[in-house]
């Protein structure tokens, strides 16, 4: 089978710190057990087709996870026009 490359995004229980982890794998399901063998403290959260790079294609709110109630509350860092789609 061919391995193709893929994107883990989660964060880690203990410290909530987010991460985007880069795996060569046959498929997503074998990517995230890839992850959870080296990290048995991630928390996952999706597996994306391609080497997502943070600034490029993706973005964290912050290092780790953030409420809503705290974006709201930091208005200098989070703030300018946007409508869900």
């Amino acid at each position: 089978m061919t391995m193709n490359h893929y994107s883990v995004l989660g964060f880690y229980e203990e410290s909530g710190q987010s991460f985007c982890h880069h795996v060569r794998a046959v498929t997503p399901q074998a990517a995230l057990k890839c992850v959870a063998e080296a990290f048995s403290e991630a928390c996952f959260v999706a597996v994306i087709d391609g080497l997502l790079e943070e600034g490029q294609g993706i973005t964290f709110p912050d290092e780790d996870l953030i409420s809503a109630f705290a974006i709201e509350e930091k208005t200098e860092l989070y703030h300018g026009d946007a409508e869900l789609l």
